[in-house]
């Protein structure tokens, strides 16, 4: 089986398992983020056996949902609501928690005891960091990059920590960061938005418009572009399936898990 079709079995394996009849048909679920199910299994692959490899990825993702879910709560006003806004933020919450409750589950089930206790650390390090980061008045888009970014990885980083594997955190962490200005430069320029999006404009709407928003996004790209090129002299083959070319993904990073 190619590596994007494992990705998209992965993704649909996970889209099945967050599917609730009820909150289904109030809320959309978070995006399922392609480039970091790639590097789960990257990452694990040779490592551990594949069902407990599947486990892991499943429930590492299973949190990630949990925490993007109470990104969306955290920054979002809850003054001036209407009954339909206040109940879908209700259910979000409830969303977060299902999801939260879906990896300890799995993990439970699988006598994980060990990896359970290393996503509660992560998710316990990403909270703290992410309540600096996130109302934080950043000085420039590269800063805030390198803040959300490091806030971002910390689950995938926490994983790689734990397999112990001759891979580079840093290399990593930048590969990651790339991926996801790919993603949210894209959703700006198509006038969508994301936690990302919402704190970059924050920061900066009052100093640049969104189309040179985006233009310093792409400028970002090339930066980290040139950090992940300079490191190939230090790579083993071991990096050889982090391309920096992952269109195929793209169309999926997009495409949330529909209500209904």
């Amino acid at each position: 089986m190619s590596a994007t079709n494992i990705i998209q079995q992965y993704i649909s394996q996970v889209k099945t398992d967050i599917r609730h009849p009820y909150l289904d048909k109030y809320i959309t679920h978070p995006v399922i983020e392609p480039q970091k199910v790639k590097a789960l299994n990257i990452i694990l692959t040779d490592t551990i056996s594949e069902p407990t490899k599947t486990t892991y990825i499943k429930a590492t993702l299973f949190v990630q949902l949990a925490l993007h879910t109470h990104d969306f709560i955290d920054l979002n006003n809850a003054e001036n609501e209407t009954m339909e806004t206040t109940k879908k933020r209700q259910l979000r919450v409830l969303a977060g928690d299902y999801y939260s409750g879906l990896y300890y589950q799995l993990l439970s089930k699988n006598n994980e005891i060990e990896f359970i206790r290393i996503l509660a650390n992560a998710i316990k390090d990403t909270t703290d960091t992410k309540m600096t980061v996130y109302y934080k008045k950043h000085s420039s888009i590269l800063q805030f990059i390198d803040e959300f970014a490091n806030v971002d990885s910390k689950l995938i980083l926490a994983v790689l920590k734990k397999v112990n594997t001759a891979l580079d955190a840093t290399f990593i962490q930048n590969w990651l960061t790339y991926h996801l200005l790919r993603r949210e430069q894209k959703l700006l320029d198509k006038g969508e938005t994301s936690v990302f999006i919402e704190l970059l404009q924050k920061n900066f709407a009052k100093k640049f418009t969104n189309k040179v928003l985006s233009s310093k996004l792409i400028d970002a790209m090339t930066h980290y572009k040139k950090k992940l090129e300079k490191s190939d002299h230090q790579l083993s083959n071991a990096y050889d399936d982090f391309s920096l070319d992952t269109e195929e993904m793209m169309i999926e990073s997009l495409d949330p898990v529909k209500e209904g």
